[in-house]
């Protein structure tokens, strides 16, 4: 079993990373091989809206988007992080979400129709979102952003942490709450990987 984060924060060790990491270190205590990668660590360009990936799950830009997919395609599960910035995911994680239209293939004659490239794979997820504000309808669209991506490109989601009245970088990772969340959605997401291969077996 693998885990993949994805940390969509400039901020080193803020918020999002710590709960991130948090939901990864339960995987791995519940026997999964985790990795967490900060997007701006990679050098990843934005979508250029040129359907040149239409009939191939790939993307023409060669840049690191296409190691992350790699990492994404070895992994059972993906956690994916971001702060809100303006009701929203990060710059980061949405030009990495953007990219991610290469990963799905339209019906020719009905675009409301499509599949992904992780389609029958049986890959779950996890959407973590920080906001600074105590009022969660300033989070806007961040956590349902990253689950509708998620949920779009054939990653059931398992659970979600969302944290809430973080400025400090150090605030979530003292927040008792919010990580006792974080360890619950990394070991549920180990449980529906355990169940869907104990399923394979069957």
């Amino acid at each position: 079993m693998k885990v993949i984060g994805l940390v969509g924060s400039r901020r080193k060790k803020g918020n999002t990373f710590n709960i991130v990491d948090q939901v990864l270190k339960s995987s791995k205590d519940n026997g999964a091989e985790v990795q967490l990668i900060n997007l701006s660590d990679y050098k990843i360009g934005p979508c250029l809206g040129c359907e040149g990936c239409k009939d191939s799950f790939k993307c023409v830009v060669r840049d690191d988007f296409d190691n992350i997919v790699s990492l994404i395609q070895e992994a059972e599960g993906i956690v994916m992080g971001s702060p809100t910035y303006w009701y929203n995911v990060s710059g980061d994680m949405k030009i990495f979400l953007d990219r991610c239209y290469s990963l799905i293939k339209f019906s020719e004659t009905d675009r409301s129709i499509w599949i992904s490239a992780f389609e029958d794979q049986g890959k779950w997820g996890v959407p973590v979102a920080v906001c600074e504000q105590h009022d969660e309808s300033m989070m806007g669209y961040t956590y349902d952003t990253l689950k509708r991506v998620m949920i779009d490109l054939n990653i059931r989601v398992s659970s979600g942490v969302k944290g809430l009245g973080y400025f400090e970088s150090h605030e979530a990772s003292q927040d008792n709450k919010v990580m006792d969340e974080a360890r619950d959605a990394g070991k549920k997401i180990v449980d529906a990987i355990k169940l869907k291969k104990k399923r394979k077996l069957i």
